[in-house]
């Protein structure tokens, strides 16, 4: 069976480096350390899933948690955030 990697719309991940980044602004830190702060599910969520391949009965079994994707047939992207 066919494996494709997770994404998503909104990487906490990065969010939370930015938050602790000494190099950024304070307006910057702060704006994205009140992101995690709204929702550190969505913090979990990404460190859970970030950097794995799964296959689409995964998808299925886990939607649960998952809430909505989006599959193009090459990535599963997790949306977690705004798209545009």
């Amino acid at each position: 069976m066919k494996r494709y990697p997770v994404t998503f719309v909104d990487d906490y991940i990065q969010y939370e480096k930015w938050a602790n980044d000494i190099n950024q602004d304070d307006f910057t830190r702060n704006h994205f350390m009140q992101e995690i702060n709204d929702d550190p599910e969505n913090l979990e969520l990404c460190k859970k899933w970030v950097g794995k391949e799964i296959i689409l009965q995964e998808v299925e079994k886990n939607m649960e948690e998952f809430k909505e994707i989006l599959f193009n047939g090459k990535r599963i992207m997790i949306v977690n955030g705004h798209l545009e």
